[in-house]
């Protein structure tokens, strides 16, 4: 996070929310070889449009996109499970 987001963000505190509230809660439990699109919608993104935050949700598959990308130039994941989303 100190080294990828939070430098480009006007508001890196908001990166660090999305994390704390919308993604470590639902899926930091699940190994990274197990992420799926489907379990990524279901756990961490409709929560969040069910609670009525659609911008909310939006922000967060971004987050959730730039992460994967990020594993990916770590050579910690072949693919991004969000790409196509």
């Amino acid at each position: 996070m100190a080294r990828s987001l939070t430098p480009h963000r006007k508001r890196p505190e908001e990166v660090r929310r999305m994390l704390q509230v919308d993604i470590i809660p639902t899926i930091g439990n699940i190994k990274i070889s197990k992420l799926t699109r489907r379990n990524l919608i279901s756990k961490a993104l409709d929560p969040i449009t069910a609670r009525g935050s659609k911008v909310q949700a939006n922000k967060t598959l971004s987050l959730l996109k730039q992460m994967f990308d990020f594993g990916i130039q770590r050579g910690l994941l072949e693919y991004n499970p969000m790409a196509l989303t």
